[in-house]
């Protein structure tokens, strides 16, 4: 039977998208039943989710950025650029995936025994942009064990190595970062050289 007037085909090269925090990009195809074959426009509609702002949402490719994890919809419509025709409506879904955040601590410090030493924390992030829970181990010589700078009170000469973790607000926890303080004797830290290495701390096995 030949149809005077069809719609438009169309297709979603993946309907259902997941991607992580950050740029996002789905594709469609679309064909004309007539031939000759009649230009054809794109028009996408976000549904659902968390509001983004689409780019190039007339064309067979958009696109988007969202750091903040969930699942969006869009809606295509294709129409003859005459407007006479429109094709069935289709739904592409994505999918931001929650990852999990990174602890990371500023502290690698030389002291004199017997000093309060801040153990910084403040520079973990989370890719989703979460607000992050902070949790030191709990020891005797840690307070504030709850903030992203904890205080740790160096009692005796030794080395000093305690984790920190943080977590987003789904609960997601990241690998552990450590926080490493050398205390000494204060006339050995007045009085003797030492060298003090790159700040940044690695995760590695806890000790005390």
């Amino acid at each position: 039977i030949d149809i005077p007037n069809p719609k438009p085909l169309v297709q979603l090269v993946e309907a259902d998208l997941e991607v992580g925090p950050g740029p996002a990009s789905f594709r469609a195809e679309a064909w004309d039943g007539l031939k000759p074959a009649r230009t054809l426009t794109f028009e996408w509609t976000q549904t659902q989710g968390a509001p983004v702002v689409l780019v190039d949402d007339d064309t067979d490719h958009p696109s988007f950025f969202a750091l903040e994890a969930g699942t969006r919809v869009f809606e295509l419509m294709v129409r003859t650029l005459d407007g006479t025709s429109v094709s069935d409506p289709l739904q592409q879904t994505v999918t931001t995936l929650n990852v999990e955040p990174f602890a990371a601590t500023l502290s690698r410090l030389v002291v004199a025994s017997g000093e309060r030493v801040p153990l910084d924390g403040s520079f973990s992030s989370d890719p989703n942009a979460d607000a992050l829970a902070f949790s030191w181990a709990p020891s005797a010589d840690l307070s504030k064990a709850n903030e992203p700078v904890a205080e740790l009170l160096a009692t005796a000469d030794g080395f000093y190595r305690r984790p920190l973790t943080v977590a987003d607000g789904a609960g997601l926890m990241s690998p552990p970062a450590f926080a490493e303080v050398l205390a000494i004797d204060r006339a050995k830290a007045d009085h003797a050289p030492v060298a003090v290495v790159d700040p940044v701390v690695v995760a590695r096995a806890d000790a005390a």
